[in-house]
């Protein structure tokens, strides 16, 4: 396991082993099906990229013709040295790969190469194996709490009733990758009041529609989510997930900044992030125990 992660780059031996399980998940050679494989992937980059008609690359020797979807993909791959655009690329062709029932196989070959090569980021799938099967890089900073925690926590949220507040989650985590920390802050406080709300929703208590993670806090305490007896950590944990998540985001990214705009440091982001997840997965867990 790699002491310290690199964020900002992406060696071309991993990029090749990348393309190495594209070649075993979506085809190997230019048939019709293994083309619509990557003609799906190739499709979604480049609307991505301002509704592209090819991903840039080598341009074959009749410009008339159009590249196979498969050395579209490759090329522009092995030659883009963007790390958000390479990150895009493993993302969007990995969403597809996560469709196949042996997705999950390859999904797990994918993040031990990520971690062989000591690069900090990790992809979570979502339904593996199903039509409808999604998921996202994730980037990592503690690979103890992304395992113990984060994962989990994604896991405990993959279902209908979570599912808004597992998209938050997530949404989270993007942010956080591309630098947009205010807004993953943000993220974090609407996947955890809205974990909240489906307990309240699926226990009947009531709560108002204007009600933030404090009042929801309020509420899960006086209905006993946690047994009385366990008074001075229940007092305890209370203080945690007020002082914690909500009022980190609430000094760092919410409200108007004034004249000077605040930044938020990214070390701040990881923790807050890690505590969310602590957080849901507490709620989570305490609601499937509570009778």
């Amino acid at each position: 396991m790699p002491d310290v992660y690199v964020y900002d780059e992406f060696q071309r031996d991993l990029k090749i082993q990348i393309v190495r399980i594209w070649r075993r998940m979506l085809g190997s050679i230019n048939s019709k099906f293994e083309q619509q494989n990557y003609r799906e992937v190739v499709n979604v980059l480049c609307d991505e990229y301002s509704a592209l008609d090819e991903l840039p690359g080598k341009s074959p020797k009749d410009r008339r013709q159009r590249r196979p979807y498969k050395e579209q993909l490759e090329v522009y791959f092995l030659l883009e040295s963007d790390i958000e655009k390479s990150l895009s690329v493993v993302e969007v062709s990995f969403q597809k790969i996560a469709t196949n029932r042996e997705g999950s196989v390859a999904i797990h070959e994918l993040n031990e190469r990520f971690k062989e090569h000591g690069v900090g980021y990790h992809f979570e799938g979502s339904n593996v194996g199903s039509r409808f099967a999604s998921g996202q890089i994730c980037r990592i900073d503690s690979e103890f709490i992304h395992v113990e925690v984060v994962i989990p926590a994604l896991r405990m949220l993959n279902g209908d009733q979570y599912a808004g507040a597992q998209e938050e989650f997530l949404n989270a985590h993007e942010h956080y990758r591309k630098g947009r920390y205010k807004e993953a802050l943000n993220e974090c406080l609407k996947a955890f009041e809205s974990v909240m709300k489906v307990i309240c929703d699926r226990r009947g208590w009531d709560y108002s529609n204007s009600a933030g993670a404090a009042g929801l806090i309020d509420i899960c305490i006086d209905n006993e989510l946690i047994p009385r007896f366990w008074e001075s950590q229940y007092n305890s944990l209370r203080c945690l997930l007020r002082d914690s998540v909500p009022t980190g985001r609430n000094k760092l990214s919410s409200h108007g900044s004034g004249s000077t705009p605040t930044e938020v440091p990214e070390h701040v982001v990881a923790y807050m992030i890690h505590m969310t997840a602590s957080a849901i997965m507490f709620l989570a867990s305490a609601d499937k125990n509570l009778s």
